[in-house]
């Protein structure tokens, strides 16, 4: 029979999964699809969507320290990041609701836009805080791993799938905007409330050190250190790499999938691309039904998430067994080569059978997938166990500056893909809603979508196993 801390433990793990998922999916609701609600539904120009989200993206890199910073400070009057995110909650909420339910005034637009990614910044540094001080290293980081992961897998499925699907590509906004946003206030309060009330009572009896007391210049300058420490400037460099690499991908797939890969039609009943003429029945007549074009454009991001969630007990396990660092940069390798071949492989199907490529690159995002899972979690796993080190060294936790100022590295990365994205949309003479594109549209949306990603992850990779070979020679040193 388990003990009541195990029992609590578990539940904490996943109600901390629950603020984690509502979190990713929001995040990446608005961070993958918003750009295109701008261009396709309002018709914005894609070089101004590109621009106004560049700066989006750098207003929120410079929020997520400050606020990094002052839960850093409240926690020091003991003041609770559990209590403040069901505080936040139902604002975050409501300005997420108004993200995908605009009106005509495009002032007010960007002015919603970015107020919820102040709001959107502070509530991703609590939960990051949370994990880190919540769930110190041993047994309540390993209880809250497998949970993290599943929920935040989902989150990210959440994000990418459904806001197109609902919405109908645009055409029902409102019906996206009021089951997204109830979803992820429900998951939000449900996981804020939970570790809340369960806090107490799984942190009774072990020593908790808060920071000291401090102030706004003193944090300042903790932040200005942290940005010298030797992990954060490795983990700093990565993550603008592998951002980059993940916003050009996540950003133009949508295209690549209706104007390079196809799938701009229905496809009749088949099965490993093979259509058939006449209907083929399974199990006592049920048939395998065709395919609308949403449908496509839903299943293969789905295939792709389905795969991540799959391989990550294993890659959590790698990670475990020889270290975040090591299994970071075997992951960078497989996914950059995986996204590289990808087109490839897409393209010779395609040449040699023609047709809609929906099955070809469902099989090619099961193989990406794989290779990717362990890269939304790993780098979160370096910095806490650079914060752990720095708490040890420094004798209280800066886990919200740490957070805050690696998350400037994630909205750099965010704020170039967006401004390039908008830059080569507009000189490839992108048309906003029209069936017939450029040709060179082609060629442009491929190396947007696969080839310059798949550089920028084998640059995290060499990047990795470089500060990999210095703390090795270090530790030999010493």
């Amino acid at each position: 029979m388990s003990s009541p801390l195990g029992w609590k433990l578990r539940a904490a793990a996943w109600a901390y999964g629950c603020a984690f998922y509502a979190v990713t999916a929001a995040r990446l609701s608005h961070e993958t699809h918003l750009q295109a609600f701008y261009i396709k539904a309002l018709k914005l120009d894609p070089k101004a969507v590109g621009s106004v989200w560049s700066f989006y993206f750098i207003w929120v890199g410079a929020c997520e320290p400050v606020f990094g910073a002052a839960i850093d400070i409240l926690q020091s009057f003991n003041v609770r990041p559990s209590n403040l995110l069901l505080l936040v909650t139902p604002a975050w909420s409501l300005l997420f609701y108004r993200l995908w339910t605009p009106d005509e005034s495009t002032r007010h637009l960007y002015l919603t836009l970015f107020a919820f990614g102040a709001v959107q910044a502070f509530m991703l540094m609590l939960v990051t805080t949370i994990f880190q001080s919540f769930f110190p290293p041993g047994e309540r980081r390993n209880a809250a791993s497998r949970p993290r992961q599943v929920l935040a897998i989902l989150g990210l499925l959440t994000g990418m799938v459904l806001p197109p699907f609902l919405s109908r590509d645009w055409i029902q906004t409102d019906t996206l905007a009021s089951s997204l946003s109830i979803a992820i206030f429900a998951a939000a309060m449900l996981g804020s409330l939970a570790l809340s009330v369960l806090e107490g009572s799984v942190s009774a009896g072990e020593v908790t050190r808060r920071s000291e007391k401090t102030n706004v210049l003193k944090v300042a300058s903790e932040i200005a250190s942290i940005c010298l420490h030797p992990t954060f400037r490795f983990v700093l460099l990565f993550s603008v790499l592998s951002q980059l690499g993940n916003a050009l991908f996540a950003t133009s797939i949508n295209m690549y999938m209706l104007y390079v890969a196809s799938m701009g039609s229905p496809i009749s009943p088949a099965l490993c691309g093979v259509s058939f003429l006449q209907p083929v029945s399974f199990f006592d007549g049920c048939l395998l039904p065709s395919l609308s074009v949403r449908w496509q454009r839903t299943l293969v991001p789905v295939c792709f998430y389905v795969a991540c969630l799959a391989a990550g007990g294993k890659l959590m396990q790698a990670a475990r067994d020889i270290g975040a660092e090591k299994t970071l940069a075997r992951e960078f390798r497989i996914y950059g080569s995986a996204l590289a071949l990808t087109p490839v492989t897409s393209s010779a199907w395609l040449h040699m059978h023609g047709g809609n490529g929906f099955f070809v690159l469902l099989l090619c995002m099961l193989v990406v997938g794989s290779a990717g899972a362990g890269l939304s979690l790993l780098p979160d796993l370096v910095i806490a166990a650079a914060v752990d080190e720095d708490a040890k060294a420094k004798g209280r936790n800066r886990s919200g500056a740490f957070y805050g100022a690696k998350q400037v590295g994630i909205r750099a990365g965010s704020a170039a893909a967006s401004l390039l994205s908008g830059l080569v949309l507009a000189a490839l003479q992108f048309q906003p809603n029209e069936t017939q594109q450029p040709p060179q549209l082609v060629a442009g949306l491929t190396a947007m979508c696969w080839f310059v990603p798949a550089v920028l992850y084998h640059m995290a990779a060499g990047v990795t196993s470089y500060y990999l070979s210095l703390v090795e020679h270090k530790e030999k040193k010493a």
